[in-house]
């Protein structure tokens, strides 16, 4: 009784696989080197031991050995590849926004096959991988390593990449800056900005039944870490301490110090901005369906713009990053310098009004 099952080969894919295959076919049912030849034309199908025929003319595959004949097969499919070129495509791979480290690994991995790296090949995965990698802190990380092998550098970019997960679906957003909706009109953005602005003296005003809502809701949520489905003294992080006010017991997210900030600083009022506006510089979006008005905020000097360095048609660029932003734009001077090799489609029934 014979162990196992190969399936005929399919021209097209990977003979490599397949001879790897058969090999462990023959270990498994203790096939004899006499009988190695006969078992590989049996299985291998008839469209695969037709091409055999064609590629031994005059001779017949039977009349070669089991190496020899896969390795006609093999310069026919497959031949060698220029190392080169193959080393260039491993030069060039880099990670992308969606895939993980591993993943990330493995598809080098894949590359070097073919590169003929041979005794530096771990020397060669470590470098194209550390300089590959799309987060910045981590390649920072590993750059700060004096020695760094190519195992290491895989267990550090893992462990990086799993604490910032962690921790991203922990902690929430550090700020909120809320702005009430102004009337459909072209307003500017102000010139200049009093402390009593930035400070924000008027608040939303809430109603008596907003504020019940909002006693209800927080006595639900846990109070160390503001979720709602456990309870507080079973909350994973109640031994843990607040990185606002040090007090242990409880995460910045529901911090009531944090919170007063936070309403203090960041709350404007449409009185506010309408007086301190002129028409000298806005933006505003408009189409048949659609109108976004576009503000600019500026806040103290406590607390510094949350930038990205991204690669926009190979040129790395340091972006600001507005997550409440209706629509992005950038300016023309901004467009002239990076991106004038690319032309600029047309907007249909769509108007952006600029002034300066």
């Amino acid at each position: 009784m014979s162990h196992g099952k190969i399936n005929e080969f399919q021209i097209g894919s990977s003979w490599k696989t397949y001879v790897a295959r058969v090999k462990q076919y023959f270990i498994a049912n203790g096939i004899t080197d006499e009988l190695k030849i006969p078992t590989l034309i049996t299985v291998v199908g008839d469209t695969t031991y037709e091409l055999m025929v064609d590629l031994c003319s005059p001779d017949a595959p039977e009349d070669k050995s089991c190496d020899t004949l896969v390795e006609i097969v093999k310069n026919h499919l497959e031949p060698d590849p220029s190392v080169i070129a193959e080393r260039h495509k491993f030069r060039l791979k880099r990670q992308n926004g969606e895939e993980t480290v591993a993943e990330y690994m493995a598809a080098l991995k894949n590359l070097a096959k073919t590169c003929d790296f041979k005794d530096s090949l771990e020397e060669n995965l470590r470098d194209q991988f550390v300089s590959g990698l799309y987060n910045d802190t981590i390649k920072q990380r590993l750059f700060s390593e004096k020695f760094l092998n190519y195992a290491r550098a895989y267990e550090i970019a893992r462990n990086m990449e799993a604490a910032e997960k962690q921790v991203s679906s922990v902690v929430g957003p550090s700020e909120i800056h809320k702005i009430n909706q102004m009337p459909q009109k072209i307003f500017s953005r102000p010139s200049t900005i009093s402390e009593e602005f930035h400070r924000g003296n008027q608040r939303p005003s809430s109603s008596s039944k907003t504020t019940r809502e909002r006693k209800q809701k927080i006595t639900r949520e846990c109070e160390v870490c503001g979720r709602q489905n456990h309870h507080t003294s079973e909350c994973f992080y109640r031994n843990y301490s607040c990185e606002i006010c040090t007090r242990k017991g409880h995460l910045k997210n529901v911090c009531r110090q944090y919170q007063r900030n936070k309403n203090r600083n960041n709350y404007f009022t449409k009185d506010k901005i309408e007086q301190e506006s002129n028409c000298d510089d806005s933006v505003i979006f408009n189409d048949s369906d659609t109108s976004v008005n576009l503000y600019t905020v500026f806040a103290n000097n406590k607390y510094s713009p949350i930038k990205v360095k991204i690669k926009i048609e190979n040129i790395s660029l340091d972006i600001e990053v507005d997550t409440g932003s209706a629509v992005s734009l950038i300016s023309e001077s901004f467009y002239l310098q990076h991106f004038k090799h690319i032309p600029i489609s047309e907007a249909k029934n769509q108007i952006v009004f600029l002034y300066r």
